[in-house]
């Protein structure tokens, strides 16, 4: 599996920014976010990459690990909550902005697509995003479990097509990413 380690300076940080990507090119691009507290790393050493290897291999998927930065937003108690929030708006931007510099200036459908902060708030006809393959996967031990149930109900009101997996005996730990990831992967 093809890795490279990606850097470059952002000026909406103010500072380095550090990725992971996997794979060359492949159809469905798969962003791997850390969890809190983790690293762009992470999911390489925890081994979440590694479990669906086969379809980077095969060219099925890209995979960008990028770093976090929630201990600087959100988790920081030492600053005030309007500052939390800049800092985790500063990230996005990262995520939004600076990951298009990658292609130079160009911009077509398939960047904007793959761009939900472009695209998310011009949808006045939300079922025509029913194509897309939304998986939110949970479980009974998921201390995020409200959310994602929280999350499928604002699709839901939209009327937007999504899959809303909610395990009998699973939780919020890499053990069941490793399984769910792949499983997920297999639907496509």
């Amino acid at each position: 599996m093809n890795e490279r380690y990606i850097h470059w300076y952002t000026r909406y940080l103010d500072r380095e920014f550090e990725m992971l990507a996997f794979g060359d090119g492949g159809r469905l691009p798969l962003i791997l976010f850390p969890t809190s507290f983790g690293s762009y790393y992470q999911n390489k050493d925890f081994g979440l990459v590694g479990s669906i290897a086969g379809y980077v291999d095969d060219g099925r998927v890209t995979i960008c690990c990028p770093d976090a930065i929630d201990l600087e937003s959100f988790y920081n108690k030492g600053i005030h909550p309007t500052d939390r929030m800049r800092t985790h708006n500063a990230y996005e931007n990262v995520i939004v902005r600076d990951f298009s510099s990658f292609f130079d200036g160009y911009h077509d459908d398939n960047i904007y697509f793959n761009s939900p902060y472009q695209y998310l708030p011009n949808i006045n006809d939300p079922w025509k995003y029913n194509h897309m393959a939304i998986i939110l996967g949970t479980g009974d031990w998921d201390n995020t479990r409200q959310e994602s149930l929280r999350l499928s109900e604002a699709l839901n009101s939209k009327g937007i097509q999504h899959w809303l997996d909610d395990r009998k005996w699973c939780g919020h730990d890499w053990n069941y990413w490793r399984e769910m990831l792949p499983f997920y992967l297999s639907k496509f």
